[in-house]
């Protein structure tokens, strides 16, 4: 399946907004059969693997993000 660069825009920017808006409807529901993705990570992975994770993922994409405004010539 050959998509164009807006089909591709449409379906991955919507994965996302529904995979952000489904963290945040887990983290305030206060039903405790509503599961976050947070309490899944700190359940099944250890922390010792979880925390390099997160702060490498953190700095990756604090870089990518500044890359990607250096790209349109935002000036920090």
């Amino acid at each position: 399946m050959k998509m164009d660069k807006k089909q591709w825009t449409i379906l991955f920017l919507g994965i996302t907004a529904l995979a952000v808006f489904l963290e945040l409807f887990a983290s305030f529901d206060s039903n405790p059969d509503t599961v976050p993705w947070t309490q899944y990570i700190t359940t099944y992975i250890p922390v010792w693997i979880g925390i390099p994770i997160v702060i490498s993922f953190a700095i990756w994409l604090v870089v990518h993000f500044i890359n990607n405004y250096a790209k349109k010539k935002f000036k920090f």
